[in-house]
Order: structure tokens, then C-alpha cells, then sequence
């Protein structure tokens, strides 16, 4: 009965002409509500007349945002992914009914409509990643790139159809299409959907990061990161980015991020497109950017893409939020030693504004939090150089600096229209550090005569250092068109740091009177001795990046463009009576890049990069090319493998004091003076990964050949042996030489469930050879560790987070002085003769976070401990005097006074936050 209702009603309205008397426009909006209800609320509002099988439509549910559609373009977007059809009749009646088959679309020819564009958030114009592109249809589909852009190729026998656009949280959006509408270069803006619900609790969080397997990049998501590795002072990212395989983490006071063995400045650091050449506060106790202003970090520690340059270890990206345009958000945030605020402001529904800064509210050098300056008889240790007959024996002070530091980000976002961005971006960090000391101790001279002159010696050590990075950037974007973008960056970025050392040792001798002589005054001898170093250390860039992405079709794309910089250093270092170096050199990198990728789906991924850069101070062209390769086995497995070659101009060089520390000053290449040389590495890489859903073991092997190693020491490092200060002769020297990293990373990660955390180690070998010492042969580097260990647990109970760090590392390598006691050529001395290991590294954190509302805010107490189990870690040695001690003058005691320079014992936080 109802199906001879049905065809009734279509014979009568096949009778009628096709079309609308009056023109209807349509705005509603459905939430997952049935089909039956939908044409409820149209016939009510809209005055229509519906006929349909009550059958057919009852279980059908709508999830669809219409505004100021007709009637046609309504019940197209209504129908898409449904087997229903429909028929307007003049007076506005509409006829429903399931899609018969027609036996005359056999004989119509299969045709292909290409659809391209852009997908974004309508409110901040931010591109929606991955996406999904569906024709009803013909049941065909796609998603979008990282990028926001798709190309859908779509055969059908028909010449009209929909395309249903939908990503998770927003509402999905019905696009018409005919044969003759031109659909090459679409933009099409999703709503963020408004949903309300009741108390939820979290029982999974966003991953801390991700592999990808494309571009081979770590991607880091900071906001996930809470409690890892930063003493609780609120997500650090350089210091959780450490706990990553491949990259050391055994140095509390760096941040450093010295990626398969080499130096922190063989990593490049960018903002927003500014060049970072300091990355810590207090020697890396801090990172110094602000973990509360960036979105997500892409790591390169393989082949990275032809775009990045000037670097020959790795690349770390770093992109800061943009501003939701229609709400206020910000945050506050203090704890024992700092306080951080940030505020993301909305200035126009295209305009943003972001600012946020970092700083400590006290002299962290004068609290007692840390214990700082504190001398008793547990950190004084007495090392016995050898066994032999002159028994030297070094006394060794532990002490702990103080230090101010304050950064501040900005970043202004305007976009002016569809297609066109604009944003600035700024970045200034600054400390102010200061490390001070005096004792004193009691030594015997003996005389021919039997008396014994009373010796007081009074010690100062006084190091002071300034630094301050500052940067900012201008970035214009353009979508030509759904396939084509451009990018202009241009940016500046200045660091400069200063440094002095002194020290002071007075020997007051007091002689005591002869015995026969018993009414004469003991006689007051004052000698003083003062050794001054200084560094002072000063880089400018000036950076303009133009980069084009041309997406050629699904399985390829192409990058292309040019990046020139420019820098002048300047430095300067003194150290006491050898001769003054300083240096001011001008250069200017022109380089022209492309990348070319190709990727069959589930089967494999070309990248090919190549670089090419004219470095004007040599007037050469260096090439550098750059492969990786994925191949997949299955959904769970693909292996990989990189090869590579980088150049590097501006670099750090160090340079070993007398008192067995080394410090990095930055220098631009000049092979013409054969002063500094050319960096290069060449890298290998080969491994595989295999992931479930529950689990990821991710394995890597590599090799690192360098050249152009450089180190600048003195020839002779000793103290004399019957002096009260270092060798006359230790003029520095700069060695010229190669470098060598071998090693494996592993990493074994649960992703999903309350319990997530991840097991990292690394197995490596680095080592340096220099023709002038010890003939050529290899020793290892100051950053050789055989072994790491990183073992993080992430737990997550209702609104508590917790989290423990378990960090392991072989002893450090470094220049041991009491091992060249006397005066001796370090050209001639092999590397058991001159270099000793410091003690393993250990450390465990642990953290408990706590997350509660106020109001329509959400709130966070936390507490933290670092180093729980209270380890005594050594950041370094160093030696300070060597004073003669004559007990007997056949067997003359040498005395090296000296510091162990602790790292971080023992220490609480407490913080508190509030983000609204």
C-alpha cells in the first residue's frame, strides 16, 4: 500500500514543472538528529510540503551546518551520504524517494572530476591537518596533507554530485558540485563544534611525541611533557627533549642538545624562524624558551630537509601558538625560585596578539633552596695522585654559583585575507651569573737549620659572565592556489656573552726565630699571586629564507628556494700572560635548495634533497646532498636509512684553560687564514620500526665522520713543580683535526592507556685524532658517553599526573692535570696520559601534579623532586693552584688546590599554575 502511495505521488509530480516559484533560503543547523525530525523542523519553519517513505528515512541521522542555502543545495547536502533522491516541484513541495537503478546510465561514459583546495578552522585560519574528503557518490575519498591541502579525483557517469568535508570537533560541511562549476582551488572553513558535556574523566592523553615516518622528524608536543627532567619549574622543552634517544641528558647545568655526538652548536635552534645561539639559562638548569608559547617541536636528527642548513648534527624546530581569535586565553605561574605569565589576545576576528615571559623573583644564588656556597668537610676530598715517593696530593672544594636570569616571547599574527598571513615574532633572553670563593689552609716550610716557617695561604676565585640571545622575525605566507604556497622569512638574531675569571692566592710566611736569638720577632712575608681571564664573545645574523611547496599530485612533492645569511663575530679572549686573541670576521651564505618527495602509499617513501651554498669568505660553493628512504613491510613495520653530507660556517670552537675547563666561544669559518676550518660531517643511518597499538620499538644505527674538529688548549697544561702557578710557557695552540661518532639508539615506548613512558639507550663511540698529538692517534672526545639510559614512566589517575625519570651515563672524559703535574708538552702525551673519567652519572626525578577548575579556569599544584636518591654528580674539574709544601726538602709535596664543580643534590620544588 505505501509503495503504490509512493508512485502515486511521483506520477503526479512528474506532471508538474521543475523549479521553485519563490525562492527559499535555508539556515539550520543538526546535531546527530534524525532524518524524521529534520523534516519536522523544515516543513514548520519553512512552510514545505515533504512526501516520503516513513520506512526509508526513520534511522537516518543528520550531522549537517546549512546557512543561507536554497532548497536545492538544501536537500543535496541532506541526501549526501544516503540513497535517497529528490524532486521540487514549483509551489515548493518536495518528493523523496530511494535511488532506482536506470538501466541507461550503462551506456553514459565514465567521466573524472578533479576537486583541490584547502581546508581550515573558519575561527583562526589554522590549516586542518589530515582532514577527510568524501563523494557520496561514488564512495570516493581522500585526506588532507599536514597542510590542510587535498586533490580528489572523483569518476562518476553523473555530472553533479557533493563533496562531505569532516574532521573531529568540527561540523561537517556539504559542498555541491556540477559538471560545469570549477573546483581547482577551493578554500573551505570548518566550524569548530560547540559541545557540552558533563565531568569527563581522562583516561588517555595526547602521546608526549610522535614518530614520523615521512620526513623522519620526532615530533615533540611540549604541553604533554609535565614533570619530565626540568625540577618542576613548568615544561621545559630542551630538558625533556634530552630524555629522547640520541641525545645526551647528563649534564644538569645544559640544555644543550648534543645529538649523536657532537657539540650543541652542530644543532640548529629555530623560532619562528629565529636562529637561536644560546638555548639555557644558568648553564642549562633552564631552557630558554618558554615551554607555555609553543605548540609542537619537529627534531631532525637524520637526512632533515634541504630547506634547513649551516648545521651538521641535527635541526630542532620550534612553532609557537596562534591565537584563537574569538576567545581570551592566558596563564600564570610560580614556584620557589621563578614566575612565568602568557597571554594570547584576540586584537581583531584576523589579528592576534601572544606575549609571555619568564623570571626569577629572587637572587637564586642567596637562597637557601639550593644550599649554595656552603663549605664543610663532606665536600673536600684528597686524591692521591700516584704511589711513588713524591706522594703530590690534590685537595678538591665543591661549591654551587648564583645567577638572575628573564626571557620574554612575543608574536603578533594578522591574517589579511584568505589566502595571505602575516606574523612577527620576538625573542630576548638574558642572565647574569656569578661564582665566588675563598679559603684558606696552613702548609710548613723547612729550613737548613731545623726551623720550620709557619705558611698561611688564602685562596680567591671570582668568575663572573654576562650572555644575552635576541631575536625577531618577519614571515609572510601566500596560498597561490590549493597546490602552491610561498613562505618569506626574513629574521635577525644577536647573542653576546662576556666572561672573567681571577684568581688570587697570598702566601703569608711567617719565620720563626733562631734558637739562640729567643727575644727576636718571627718575620712576616707577604707573596701574592693573580692570574685574570677573560672571553668576550659577540655573533649578529641577518637571515632571508624564500621557500615554495608545489604539491604535484597525491604521491608527490616538491620544495624549492633560497636562504641567504649573513653573520659577523667578533671575539676576544686573554689568558693571563699568553699572548691576546681576538678576531672580527664578515660572511654572507648564499644558498639555493630543493626537495623531492615521493610516497607510495604503504609501500614507500623517497625523500632526495640538495643544497647548494656560496660562502663568500672562500668564494666556493659547497654541495650538500641529503637521502632517506622508507620501506614498508606492512601496516606495522617499515624499515629505513638516510645518508647525508652537511657544511657548517658559523660554529662554536672551545678552548681548555689552565684550570682544565672547557669553554665554547662562537667564530665564523676562514680557511684562507687556515684559522678556523670548515665543518662537515657525513652521516649514515640505517634501522627499522615496528609499532601495535599499544607499543613502538624504534631502532637506529648510524656513523658520523667530521672534519674540520678544532680545539684550542695551552701546549703545556701542568702546574711547575716548584712554583706557585702554571707553566710561563702556555701559549695556546689551535689543533686541527677529525672526528669520529658510531652508535645505536633504541627506543621502546607504550602509547597508550593511563600508563604510557618509554625506555631510551644508546650505545656510542666518539673519538677525535689530531696529527700533532700523540701522532695522530685517537682519543675520546670530552662529549664521549659509551652508554645512556633514560627510562621514563608518564601515570595518569583522574586528574593526577605522575611521573619518574630514571637517567644513567658512562663517566665523561676529561683533561686530569694531576696526571702532567710537571711541565710537559701535551703534543707528546698519549690519552692515558693525560685523560681520566669522571664518575657514572645517575639520577632519578620524580613529580605528582595535581589539576582542579576554578571557575571557568583551570588550576595545577605540583610538586617535584630532582636527583631523589641525592647523587653527587660532577659537571667538571678543575684545578686551581699548585703550592709547594716543603716538609722536607729532599722530598719536596706539591699541594693542587682545586674545585669539584657539583651538579644539582637533592632538590624540591613546589609550583603552582592557573590557564584560563
Amino acid at each position: 500500500m505505501r509503495q503504490l502511495f509512493t508512485y502515486f505521488f511521483c506520477l503526479f509530480f512528474s506532471i508538474a514543472a521543475w523549479g521553485q516559484s519563490e525562492k527559499l533560503l535555508i539556515t539550520e543547523s543538526f546535531d546527530n538528529e534524525s532524518l524524521l525530525t529534520v523534516f519536522s523542523e523544515l516543513k514548520q519553519k519553512y512552510r514545505l510540503t515533504i512526501a516520503y517513505d516513513y520506512e526509508t528515512v526513520k534511522d537516518i541521522p543528520v550531522n549537517l551546518d546549512i546557512k543561507n542555502a536554497d532548497l536545492a543545495t538544501t536537500f543535496e547536502a541532506l541526501f549526501a551520504q544516503t540513497d535517497l533522491v529528490f524532486k521540487i516541484t514549483s509551489d515548493n513541495r518536495i518528493l523523496v524517494r530511494e535511488e532506482a537503478p536506470s538501466v541507461l546510465l550503462s551506456t553514459i561514459p565514465i567521466k573524472e572530476f578533479t576537486f583541490r583546495g584547502r581546508i581550515f578552522d573558519a575561527q583562526n585560519g589554522t590549516p586542518l591537518s589530515f582532514a577527510t574528503i568524501f563523494c557520496p557518490l561514488t564512495k570516493e575519498g581522500c585526506s588532507a596533507n599536514e597542510d590542510g591541502n587535498f586533490k580528489l579525483a572523483v569518476h562518476s557517469k553523473k555530472s553533479a554530485g557533493t563533496l562531505v568535508i569532516q574532521y573531529l570537533g568540527y561540523v561537517p560541511k556539504v559542498i555541491p558540485w556540477t559538471q560545469a562549476t570549477d573546483f581547482s582551488n577551493l578554500r573551505i572553513d570548518l566550524q569548530a563544534k560547540a559541545l557540552a558535556f558533563e565531568e569527563v574523566t581522562i583516561l588517555e592523553k595526547l602521546p608526549t611525541f610522535s614518530t614520523n615516518q615521512l620526513d623522519g622528524a620526532i615530533t615533540v608536543y611540549p604541553k604533554q611533557m609535565t614533570g619530565l627532567g626540568n625540577l618542576g619549574f613548568g615544561n621545559d622543552i630542551f630538558r625533556s627533549l634530552q630524555l629522547l634517544p640520541g641525545i645526551s641528558a647528563t649534564d644538569d647545568f645544559s640544555s644543550t642538545l648534543q645529538i649523536r655526538g657532537g657539540n650543541g652548536d652542530e644543532s640548529g635552534i629555530i623560532l619562528d624562524g629565529i636562529t637561536l645561539y644560546k638555548i639555557d639559562h644558568y648553564f642549562g638548569i633552564f631552557g630558554t624558551v618558554n615551554a607555555d608559547m609553543i605548540d609542537q617541536v619537529k627534531v631532525f636528527k637524520n637526512a632533515f630537509p634541504a630547506e634547513y642548513g649551516g648545521r651538521t648534527a641535527g635541526i630542532v624546530d620550534l612553532t609557537s601558538f596562534d591565537v584563537n581569535p574569538n576567545r581570551l586565553e592566558g596563564g600564570v605561574g610560580l614556584n620557589l625560585l621563578t614566575a612565568k605569565a602568557y597571554l594570547r589576545l584576540p586584537i581583531t576576528p584576523k589579528m592576534g596578539l601572544t606575549v609571555g615571559g619568564r623570571w626569577t623573583h629572587q637572587d637564586v644564588g642567596n637562597t637557601q633552596f639550593f644550599d649554595l656556597l656552603r663549605q664543610n668537610a663532606e665536600n673536600v676530598s684528597t686524591i692521591l695522585l700516584n704511589d711513588s715517593d713524591d706522594e703530590n696530593i690534590g685537595t678538591l672544594l665543591s661549591e654551587n654559583p648564583s645567577f638572575r636570569f628573564y626571557d620574554v616571547n612575543a608574536k603578533w599574527h594578522w591574517q589579511l585575507n584568505n589566502r595571505t598571513n602575516l606574523s612577527a615574532s620576538f625573542f630576548r633572553g638574558y642572565d647574569a651569573f656569578r661564582y665566588e670563593y675563598q679559603r684558606s689552609f696552613e702548609t710548613e716550610n723547612s729550613r737548613r737549620d731545623g726551623r720550620r716557617d709557619e705558611v698561611v695561604n688564602i685562596e680567591t676565585f671570582s668568575e663572573t659572565s654576562n650572555w644575552e640571545n635576541q631575536g625577531s622575525s618577519l614571515r609572510l605566507t601566500h596560498q597561490w592556489k590549493p597546490t602552491f604556497n610561498s613562505e618569506v622569512n626574513l629574521s635577525r638574531s644577536t647573542y653576546s656573552d662576556s666572561q672573567e675569571i681571577t684568581t688570587a692566592l697570598v702566601r703569608q710566611i711567617t719565620r720563626r726565630p733562631r734558637p739562640q736569638q729567643p727575644d727576636t720577632r718571627p718575620t712576616r712575608i707577604d707573596t701574592t699571586f693573580t692570574r685574570t681571564n677573560t672571553t668576550t664573545n659577540k655573533v649578529e645574523g641577518t637571515e632571508l629564507n624564500i621557500k615554495n611547496n608545489w604539491r604535484m599530485d597525491d604521491r608527490q612533492q616538491l620544495t624549492f628556494g633560497y636562504h641567504s645569511v649573513r653573520n659577523q663575530v667578533a671575539f676576544n679572549i686573554d689568558m693571563e700572560r699568553s699572548p691576546s686573541f681576538n678576531e672580527q670576521v664578515l660572511g654572507t651564505q648564499h644558498a639555493l635548495y630543493a626537495q623531492y618527495d615521493f610516497q607510495k602509499k604503504q609501500k614507500f617513501h623517497l625523500g632526495l634533497g640538495l643544497r647548494n651554498t656560496f660562502y663568500d669568505v672562500t668564494q666556493k660553493n659547497y654541495l650538500s646532498p641529503r637521502v632517506n628512504l622508507s620501506l614498508f613491510a606492512n601496516e606495522q613495520l617499515f624499515f629505513k636509512a638516510a645518508a647525508s653530507k652537511y657544511y657548517q660556517f658559523l660554529r662554536q670552537n672551545y678552548r681548555e684553560d689552565r684550570f682544565g675547563r672547557t669553554y665554547e666561544f662562537w667564530v665564523l669559518s676562514d680557511e684562507e687564514t687556515g684559522t678556523f676550518p670548515i665543518a662537515s660531517a657525513e652521516q649514515l643511518m640505517f634501522g627499522f620500526n615496528f609499532r601495535t597499538d599499544d607499543f613502538e620499538l624504534d631502532v637506529e644505527a648510524y656513523q658520523k665522520n667530521r672534519d674540520g674538529v678544532v680545539e684550542l688548549a695551552p701546549l703545556r697544561s701542568g702546574f711547575q713543580n716548584d712554583e706557585v702557578t702554571v707553566s710561563e710557557n702556555s701559549s695556546l695552540q689551535f689543533f686541527e683535526g677529525t672526528g669520529r661518532s658510531i652508535g645505536v639508539d633504541l627506543l621502546l615506548r607504550k602509547t597508550s592507556g593511563r600508563y604510557t613512558g618509554w625506555l631510551a639507550y644508546t650505545w656510542s663511540k666518539t673519538t677525535h685524532s689530531f696529527p700533532q698529538i700523540d701522532r695522530g692517534n685517537t682519543f675520546p672526545a670530552q662529549n664521549d658517553r659509551r652508554h645512556q639510559l633514560k627510562f621514563v614512566h608518564q601515570y595518569r589517575y583522574k586528574k593526577w599526573d605522575f611521573s619518574a625519570t630514571y637517567v644513567y651515563s658512562s663517566g665523561r672524559a676529561y683533561t686530569d692535570l694531576l696526571k702532567i703535574f710537571s711541565e710537559e708538552d701535551r703534543r707528546n702525551l698519549t690519552a692515558e696520559d693525560r685523560i681520566s673519567r669522571l664518575k657514572d652519572y645517575h639520577r632519578i626525578d620524580v613529580s605528582a601534579n595535581y589539576q582542579f577548575a576554578i571557575k571557568q579556569s583551570t588550576a595545577s599544584i605540583g610538586l617535584s623532586i630532582f636527583n631523589l636518591l641525592d647523587r653527587q654528580n660532577v659537571k667538571y674539574r678543575q684545578y686551581i693552584h699548585s703550592v709547594p709544601n716543603e716538609r722536607n726538602r729532599d722530598r719536596p709535596i706539591n699541594e693542587v688546590t682545586g674545585a669539584d664543580v657539583l651538579m644539582l643534590g637533592f632538590t624540591p620544588n613546589l609550583n603552582f599554575s592557573l590557564d584560563f
